[in-house]
């Protein structure tokens, strides 16, 4: 018996690919680069949790749309493409698929809601370090927001 098929159809596919489709040639038209510099940039990028290794036949391939990416795979290339400046903020959100934030915190009580939100500033903290800024630049970074938010605190 034959293993069941993942698409019904081959239109089925098609859509399911078109996402992926739109984010490659978003990326490959805002950064003016080639596939094979794209895909070294990709995969050289320093950020370990989102370390990708993405050949240049397989960015063809997504851009022509014959094959879809997993959620997490598009999630950490719009994170790496945004970072890089190649990808609109508002674009970032379109593909960013585990950051669905009135999601997951109606699911949440209050501590952790709490937990949470610590958690992601303490992400947030840890990618400015990694990306090579100093301490007391991140540090600079969270007093002025706080400044321009304390008011909603109170």
């Amino acid at each position: 018996m034959a293993r069941p098929t993942k698409y019904l159809t081959g239109q089925d596919k098609i859509e399911a690919a078109q996402p992926t489709r739109n984010l490659i040639q978003e990326i490959k038209t805002t950064s003016g680069k080639t596939y094979a510099e794209i895909s070294a940039a990709l995969n050289a990028y320093p950020l370990q949790p989102y370390r990708l290794v993405i050949s240049e036949a397989t960015l063809k391939k997504y851009a022509s749309g014959n094959s879809p990416m997993s959620k997490q795979r598009m999630t950490n290339v719009a994170k790496v493409a945004f970072s890089l400046g190649w990808l609109s903020l508002e674009n970032y959100w379109t593909y960013n698929f585990e950051f669905d934030l009135a999601a997951q915190e109606a699911n949440l009580s209050e501590v952790q809601r709490d937990a949470y939100r610590k958690s992601r500033l303490f992400q947030a903290i840890r990618g400015f370090a990694d990306a090579g800024y100093l301490r007391e630049e991140v540090q600079a970074v969270i007093d002025n927001a706080y400044q321009k938010l304390a008011h909603e605190f109170e």
